[in-house]
């Protein structure tokens, strides 16, 4: 539902009486919501602990253009979803919307009006913001559940090349050096972590958090740099030189210095779809996987700005 993030999964039990509706019943229902499906379980039932029940007859539950501030997963009822330009759609039991309002509050891109009796659970955006920052095993559960919902969105024969690669680097060919960057601010690669969508939501402060992670890698021009098919474990930003990306569809492009590939990768590891070979003598900055996930889970304000990013990257296939 663009900025509202209508949820499709049927996430309820048709048919119960809203009174019959525990937190338990509530975990039930948000474990279906794409957003959460990577939370565990006993992180999910601090989650619907935040739920309130809410009840509405033939009234509005939220109106275009409003700032997105909480996530409805209906219990009971039905409502119809009246797009600006018309179109509508009707939801019932178990669907859910809002759930990327929860993260960055956006206008909604839609009004959604109870048709009759109608009941949900809410989650209010500013207790879900505030569990993220408590608990940042939840916000690195949300940022998996976001990539998937990304990659689902992706279309199949949009090959995002700066997405599509994985660290392997035990390529054929010269070896890569790797360097410390600890501390380093050479070649001017801060304004080129500002320019990736998943990090602009930190602030300076916490974005070197994440710079610290990196170290330098040198390939000699030929050598393989990632393989398609191989687990995701790195992300990379181009510092100099140049690569090409072949995807298994047979797809080639290249990409350049400042540009960047696997960042998906450093939260889902998800088996990669193209090979990038050096074509001259390249230079990157690479962050493992392993050492961004322990961050995420270290420091709260890193995996719910990383999460903020996933979802304007997010809105941005929406829009398009």
């Amino acid at each position: 539902m663009g900025s509202q993030g209508v949820g499709s999964a049927k996430a309820g039990r048709e048919g119960r009486p809203a009174s019959a509706w525990s937190p338990g019943s509530q975990m039930l229902a948000l474990k279906e919501v794409p957003l959460f499906q990577a939370v565990p379980g006993r992180h999910l039932k601090r989650v619907a602990g935040l739920a309130q029940l809410t009840h509405f007859h033939d009234s509005p539950v939220v109106r275009a253009g409003t700032r997105g501030d909480a996530f409805h997963v209906i219990l009971e009822g039905r409502a119809q979803v009246q797009m600006t330009d018309g179109r509508t759609r009707m939801l019932e039991a178990g669907d859910s919307f809002g759930e990327l309002a929860l993260l960055d509050g956006a206008p909604r891109a839609a009004t959604v009006v109870a048709a009759g009796e109608l009941t949900t659970a809410q989650i209010a955006r500013p207790a879900f913001l505030k569990l993220l920052r408590q608990e940042p095993s939840i916000a690195v559960g949300v940022t998996r559940g976001l990539v998937a919902l990304y990659r689902e969105l992706q279309p199949d024969d949009a090959l995002q090349s700066r997405a599509a690669a994985s660290d392997q680097g035990d390529g054929q060919g010269s070896a890569p050096t790797s360097i410390s960057l600890r501390g380093s601010t050479a070649m001017g690669w801060l304004e080129a972590m500002w320019d990736v969508p998943l990090f602009q939501s930190l602030s300076d402060r916490h974005l070197w958090r994440v710079i610290r992670l990196a170290d330098l890698r040198r390939y000699a021009a030929g050598s393989p740099v990632v393989r398609a098919g191989t687990r995701g474990e790195a992300f990379h930003i181009i510092l100099d030189g140049r690569v090409e990306v072949r995807a298994l569809g047979g797809h080639v492009s290249s990409l350049r210095a400042n540009d960047f590939f696997g960042e998906l990768a450093l939260i889902d590891g998800a088996p990669r779809a193209a090979t990038v070979t050096a074509v001259d003598v390249l230079t990157t900055a690479r962050i493992a996987r392993p050492a961004f996930l322990n961050l995420l889970r270290d420091e709260a304000a890193v995996a719910v700005g990383v999460a903020q990013g996933l979802v304007r990257m997010i809105r941005d296939l929406q829009s398009a």
